[in-house]
C-alpha cells in the first residue's frame, strides 16, 4: 500500500479499494498518528487559551462536544474550512493557519 498522505482523494480511493471492515480499519490505521498529534495540538490549545470547552468552542463556530471529543478520545477535524474555523477561533494570523492547514489536516496552505 502507498505511503499515507494525509489527502482526502487518497483516503477516499483506499476506501474504495476496500473489501470488507477489516480492509477498511487497516486504511484508517495508517492515519492513527494524524490523530494523535492534532489531540495534542488542540488539548495544548486549549490549555494555552485558559478557555473552557465550551467558550472555545463557541470562539472557534464548532460544538462544544466535538472539541472535547478530539481533546479526550481522539479525532480530527473532516474540513479546510474547520481547520480555518479553528484558526481564526484562536487568534492565528494567515500564516499560522497556513501551518496547521498544512501539519494537522494535509491540506495546501
Amino acid at each position: 500500500m502507498k505511503e499515507p498522505v494525509l489527502d482526502t482523494i487518497f483516503l477516499a480511493e483506499q476506501a474504495e479499494r476496500c473489501e470488507d471492515t477489516d480492509d477498511l480499519r487497516q486504511v484508517l490505521r495508517l492515519y492513527d498518528q494524524y490523530y494523535l498529534r492534532w489531540q495534542t495540538f488542540i488539548n495544548q490549545a486549549l490549555d494555552a487559551s485558559g478557555l473552557s470547552y465550551t467558550q472555545l468552542a463557541k470562539d472557534c463556530g464548532i460544538s462544544k462536544n466535538t472539541l472535547k471529543k478530539w481533546c479526550v478520545s481522539g479525532g480530527a477535524p473532516r474540513s479546510r474550512p474547520t481547520y480555518i474555523k479553528i484558526g481564526f477561533g484562536l487568534g492565528m494570523e494567515e500564516k499560522e493557519i497556513n501551518r496547521l492547514l498544512v501539519r494537522y489536516g494535509g491540506y495546501h496552505g
